[in-house]
């Protein structure tokens, strides 16, 4: 049995993260100044705390945000193209 240390958390967490910048890099190659948006629009829902955290620190640095998100989320199977 593994100790409940909150490892099963922050995989799920860099998984989130990681899939995120992945459906974003081809926005932020172009513009690196959309990186925030990108988070936050694909991130805004999710009670995982470091998640929480990072839309936050995004979230001070935009003049608009979104109320609800409007990107695809980084969740479920992934497809090869």
């Amino acid at each position: 049995m593994a100790p409940n240390d909150g490892t099963a958390s922050r995989q799920e967490q860099l998984r989130l993260v990681g899939g995120a910048l992945a459906l974003s890099a081809h926005v932020v190659s172009g513009d690196p100044g959309q990186l925030g948006v990108q988070m936050v629009g694909r991130l805004l829902e999710g009670e995982l705390p470091h998640l929480q955290r990072l839309r936050a620190t995004a979230l001070a640095r935009l003049a608009f945000w979104p109320l609800l998100p409007g990107l695809t989320p980084p969740v479920g199977p992934r497809s090869a193209c």
